[in-house]
């Protein structure tokens, strides 16, 4: 009979599991609302930069000027957005953590950080950037949750109401200010360097690793860990390469699953297959993941293979995204700059690879092949 006993090792391992499952749902909660506006945004300041690029929109004008602050005041006001957000997740007074947020990036308080002025009861603010930031507020509005939990133990009832923000603030902006802004920040540069150090050992191994596990990455969930450090990135350094690199693999879906739906002769799985690569075009690719990717593990594999090899081409040749939004057609531009003929060239090869690859070995392995005539 197979042993059931549960082993201390079997425990431990079933804690980090459950841990990561936590992490990464808390992620997904609070970042998901924020990727259809963050993907609007993350366009038009790609589009832009192209218009500027071909001499269509001078950069000094007042109408560049309007449309990439629309753009930008998302990216720079994105701890407030967050706030809201996470807030939201960790059922906490919405308006208190949005005031953390508003403070943090008030131009008088910005101004004094960075010019080592502000001081707060005798000791001296640490110089910590707040805009563009993400941990340092997922921290303050973590916090939040004791400090919510401590002031219904001291406060009275009939007093919750008007002194608990009040409570909270007071015990939050200084917090904030002096461990948890440092902290968050420490830990995002930390990130951004270890993930740069990574990428710069081999960008071609980091290319065909991202490129080919992505898609199973998303099936499983895990891709959501990736989300914060690409936009991390994008605060810290001005650019990222996880978004080039994965890019060429969401092109991969595209082919695959327009291929799928010349050659399937089920017509359910021809309107899915049709859909899906409708949305993976428009930059949605879980519905080709789980109507066609998972259902057809070869297809699975064809993006796989196409998303390895073009990750290492974008990888060699030094593509990166100058701002964060879904890999899509119409997201394009927002890897203008330096590999941007070579990330086109790339991506409409995956796609054309992916059909290629279906067109001539089909979307159905022998073993699925054999359960279809069983049944």
């Amino acid at each position: 009979m197979e042993n059931l006993a549960t082993t201390p090792e079997t425990m431990t391992q079933e804690k980090k599991n459950n841990l990561l499952e936590k992490v990464l749902n808390i992620i997904c909660d609070i970042f998901s609302p924020l990727l259809p506006l963050m993907t609007t945004v993350g366009l038009l300041k790609g589009i832009l930069a192209m218009l500027t690029s071909m001499n269509v929109l001078s950069a000094e004008g007042g109408t560049y000027t309007v449309l990439y602050n629309i753009a930008d005041a998302f990216f720079y006001y994105l701890p407030v957005f967050l706030a809201f957000s996470a807030s939201q997740k960790f059922k906490v007074n919405i308006f208190a953590s949005v005031t953390v947020a508003l403070f943090t990036v008030h131009p008088t308080i910005v101004a004094a950080i960075a010019g080592d002025t502000l001081t707060f009861l005798g000791w001296k603010v640490p110089n910590v950037t707040y805009s563009s930031s993400i941990i340092p507020m997922l921290l303050a509005i973590f916090c939040l949750i004791y400090l919510e939990k401590l002031e219904k133990k001291v406060l009275p009832e009939l007093l919750e109401g008007i002194l608990g923000p009040l409570f909270s603030l007071v015990i939050l902006v200084p917090l904030t200010l002096f461990v948890l802004g440092p902290i968050g920040s420490t830990i995002s540069n930390a990130i951004a360097s270890g993930y740069n150090l990574l990428y710069e050992i081999s960008p071609v191994v980091a290319g065909i690793i991202l490129g080919a596990l992505i898609q199973p990455m998303v099936s499983l969930g895990l891709h959501w860990g990736l989300i914060p450090i690409a936009i991390n990135n994008i605060a810290t350094t001005g650019s990222d390469t996880i978004l080039s690199l994965v890019a060429p693999a969401a092109f991969a879906v595209m082919g695959v699953s327009l291929a799928t739906w010349l050659r399937a002769k089920d017509k359910k799985l021809k309107v899915l297959a049709f859909g899906a690569a409708i949305s993976a075009i428009c930059g949605e690719t879980s519905p080709a993941l789980f109507g066609v990717l998972v259902p057809y593990r070869k297809t699975l594999l064809f993006t796989s293979i196409v998303g390895g090899i073009g990750g290492a081409v974008i990888g060699a040749t030094g593509g990166a995204a100058r701002s964060f939004a879904m890999q899509s057609v119409l997201t394009l531009p927002i890897y203008m700059g330096p590999g941007f003929t070579e990330l086109l060239i790339t991506c409409g090869a995956a796609a054309v690879a992916g059909f290629v690859l279906v067109a001539l070995f089909g979307y159905e392995s022998k073993r699925e092949l054999s359960g279809a005539e069983a049944q």
